[in-house]
């Protein structure tokens, strides 16, 4: 953690106040509360892709 000493008192401040800090790029209340599923499918017994042969 970073300790930001405070502004000792008479010290002169910018003359240009600093910009707002802008909100975030998505909108939390927009996404799902979960990842929706897998489909279900895929390659044999022991293989680690989660999905069937594409383009093979």
């Amino acid at each position: 953690m970073t300790y930001i000493e405070p502004t000792p008192p008479g010290t002169p401040q910018p003359d240009i106040p600093p910009p707002g800090t802008p909100g975030p790029d998505i909108d939390p209340a927009g996404s799902p509360d979960e990842v929706p599923p897998i489909e279900p499918g895929g390659g044999g017994e022991g293989d680690s892709r989660p999905y069937g042969r594409g383009g093979v």
